[in-house]
């Protein structure tokens, strides 16, 4: 498997360093992983690809104009 690619939100503070990241990994099961910009190397949250997109969708909903987004790194 290749490395993953992070890609960090466009909320982040203006250095840049509150922020998080995400990526997806396809294998050995389809997952998304969540991590703090700040600790790279450290624990990440993971879920299902599809409790993602939910969660994403329903910040969309609740605040159309300032949802996130994820810009690659």
């Amino acid at each position: 498997m290749s490395a993953p690619r992070w890609i960090r939100s466009s909320y982040c503070d203006s250095a840049g360093l509150d922020c998080i990241e995400v990526a997806a990994y396809p294998e050995p099961t389809p997952s998304v992983r969540i991590r703090d910009t700040k600790v790279s190397l450290g624990p990440t949250l993971t879920v299902a690809p599809r409790t993602w997109a939910r969660f994403i969708d329903g910040i969309e909903r609740l605040a159309p104009d300032s949802s996130p987004r994820f810009v690659k790194n």
